[in-house]
């Protein structure tokens, strides 16, 4: 139990040491001086985790970080665990509550995250789930997080960026192209990082963290792929390239684009809520407002010169 406790001093203050220990006993049906080797596995942008021991097994605790009630709903990411199991793709969950978002799941020794050099297995694997075209009760409609991000940030009086107008309006134009676009809906995983795919000891690829996953245009995951590694253009071209193993079509480019701009705004805006509940991400807002700023404005470029076209 005391190295609950002293876990629990860097936990958020949501997280009980005393609760946490008495759900692993529940779930692993042992006592507290059977948890050994607790240490903190990582500090996520959304969550916090930590490692325990109960006999010679390893599992990760994760336990959901300040102001993350107001982001995630935990029905839906359950929804999602229980709609991909068969895939086996995703942690092996051994325990979730839907209402505190805490989650216990298998720990993987000597696993590895994904190097940035091998983006062609993550797009080997993403394109393998989407072709599933796995189906789930709610979407992630991306202009209504942005929209209740706004709101968010509204509310707790968080900064906004400069040009932040200028840029809202080229978005709105943005979200109204994309809105008149052919598009199949599957499910998404929607925050498909390189971080968050991890290699086993065996040599498996598998895909972490689906708390934003929901019914989305496909394309999406790798506009979400692409702004998170810092991509240029021609990196966005070229991971839609491994990802489709071809070259896509203008069109295919022109609605990733469109996805980089709502996706740089909404993550700008998620950021500044979340720095406005205490949390420090650095230049990660105001990279993200970058790629809302160019990408909007390629966007519509594109759209008047189609317009002029057809005139």
């Amino acid at each position: 139990m005391e190295a609950l406790l002293t876990m629990g001093k860097t936990l958020p203050k949501s997280a009980s040491p005393h609760e946490i220990g008495a759900i692993i006993c529940d779930v692993f049906n042992c006592k507290l001086d059977e948890i050994s080797k607790v240490e903190a596995l990582k500090k996520g942008m959304t969550n916090d985790s930590f490692i325990f021991s109960v006999g010679s097994e390893r599992y990760v605790f994760r336990v959901p970080g300040r102001g993350t009630d107001a982001l995630i709903n935990r029905k839906q990411e359950h929804d999602v665990y229980a709609a991909i199991k068969e895939l086996a793709i995703s942690d092996e969950i051994l325990y979730f509550n839907e209402k505190s978002g805490h989650k216990i799941s298998r720990y993987y020794e000597d696993s590895q995250s994904l190097e940035s050099e091998n983006v062609l297995k993550a797009m080997s694997l993403l394109r393998k789930f989407h072709s599933k075209a796995i189906k789930v009760s709610h979407q992630f409609d991306i202009w209504e997080r942005i929209e209740y991000y706004l709101t968010l940030c509204q509310n707790n009086s968080t900064p906004q960026f400069p040009g932040f107008e200028v840029v809202y309006q080229r978005i709105i134009k943005v979200n109204d192209f994309l809105s008149q676009s052919k598009k199949d809906y599957i499910l998404c995983h929607v925050d498909a990082v390189i971080d968050n795919f991890l290699v086993t000891s065996g040599g498996n690829l598998k895909l972490l963290d689906w708390e934003y996953a929901g019914m989305a245009d496909y394309r999406i995951d790798i506009a979400m792929h692409a702004i998170y590694s810092g991509y240029s253009q021609s990196g966005i071209e070229e991971l839609a390239s491994l990802y489709y193993g071809f070259k896509p079509t203008e069109e295919d480019m022109i609605i990733i684009y469109a996805y980089v701009a709502l996706s740089g705004f909404l993550w700008s805006l998620w950021t500044c809520y979340k720095e406005g509940q205490g949390d420090d991400f650095g230049d990660y807002g105001s990279e993200q407002f970058e790629y809302a700023d160019r990408y909007s404005s390629l966007v519509i470029q594109h759209v008047v010169r189609e317009t002029n076209e057809e005139r």
